[in-house]
């Protein structure tokens, strides 16, 4: 079970790493960098309480995307990537500073889906096994709740030579899901900061039927 975990989990990264250029691949730092030759090492920092928004954000207005356990909301502006998954989206703002993918992946257990409850500290151990899959030195934060779901919040600072990454993950209605975010290394951390906790105020988590 825990090699079809690190599998999935592997699928998950690199279809959240795909979403984030498939349209956008033509012109844009963020998503036709090269990996950096930087080694993956690991720094973790110590888990406290999870963080959560300031009541005071506001979602972004645009148009909702239903990936059946949850939906975001790509603002209003910003391009979608096409759909190669059912279950991947992504957005990117026009200038491809900022892209954010969203993945929710079922997960299997042989020959078909089963009921799985997986910890945050099961999921960072599964995340550190495909560490070199994805690339860049990592840092791991204090768990971040996002619409009452408390998720594993790992950044990687420099994931390729002009992007860095922020990476969520939960298990929700048996899905693995996954909220990916790459940035232009130039982007002002405030304002980065800013775009994170207005796309993570739009997420919507929903059963499983998608209500």
């Amino acid at each position: 079970m825990q090699r079809r975990m690190v599998a999935l989990l592997a699928s998950v990264l690199m279809a959240g790493s795909a979403g984030c250029g498939s349209d956008a691949a033509s012109d844009g730092p963020a998503a036709t960098a090269e990996r950096s030759a930087a080694s993956a090492t690991s720094e973790a920092t110590e888990s406290t309480e999870p963080t959560e928004p300031a009541e005071s954000v506001q979602p972004p207005e645009g148009r909702q995307v239903d990936l059946g356990v949850i939906a975001f909301t790509a603002p209003r502006g910003w391009r979608l990537t096409d759909q190669m998954m059912e279950y991947e989206r992504a957005t990117y703002r026009p200038d491809q500073a900022i892209t954010f993918g969203v993945v929710a992946a079922p997960m299997f257990d042989g020959d078909g889906a089963v009921e799985v409850t997986r910890s945050l500290d099961e999921l960072l151990v599964t995340y550190r096994e495909v560490d070199a899959a994805v690339g860049g030195p990592m840092k791991v934060l204090e768990p971040r709740v996002v619409q009452g779901v408390e998720m594993l919040q790992v950044r990687r600072p420099r994931s390729t030579a002009t992007t860095s990454r922020l990476h969520l993950r939960a298990v929700h209605e048996n899905r693995l899901v996954s909220l990916n975010f790459t940035f232009d290394r130039d982007l002002d951390p405030a304002t980065r900061e800013d775009l994170v906790d207005s796309l993570l105020a739009g997420v919507v988590w929903q059963d499983d039927d998608g209500t």
